[in-house]
């Protein structure tokens, strides 16, 4: 089948530049942040706290991770990774696994046990009833 291209809209190429300020010293900076969210006033001991992973846009993201992990290790609480990605990876488990260790996040960069999973829970609806899911991980910690 042909399709006629007149009344097709005119596709130009464009090309994106997003600023990417640089933090500087991304320790200090990432360090004063947690300080400033009094994480030992929320933070129990013996807590499993779940963190997200993603695969898109934030530098230097296994040293933010391990900085986050290594406080929360400090307070008394147990963290984990837990892979946050659509289709980044097919979609499996083993594939998000992949894609994080592309980026560099490992057990062993993070301090921390990455546990990586399809399966999902409801954990309630929208105003107009669409579902909301999360990792199945997510809700014991």
């Amino acid at each position: 089948m042909e399709i006629p291209m007149e009344g097709l809209p005119k596709i130009f190429k464009i090309r994106q530049k997003i600023d990417a300020p640089r933090l500087g010293d991304v320790e200090k900076r990432v360090k004063d942040l947690l300080d400033s969210f009094e994480l030992a006033r929320k933070v129990k001991k013996g807590e499993r706290i779940g963190i997200t992973a993603g695969s898109r846009g934030i530098r230097d993201k296994p040293l933010v991770l391990r900085i986050l992990i290594s406080r929360l290790k400090d307070l008394g609480a147990s963290p984990f990774v837990v892979p946050c990605m659509g289709s980044h990876g097919g979609g499996t488990a083993e594939g998000q696994l992949e894609m994080l260790e592309s980026l560099g996040i490992t057990e062993k960069s993070v301090g921390a046990p990455i546990v990586s999973s399809t399966e999902v829970q409801e954990i309630g609806r929208k105003k107009f009833g669409t579902p909301v899911y999360v990792d199945r991980n997510l809700c014991g910690a």
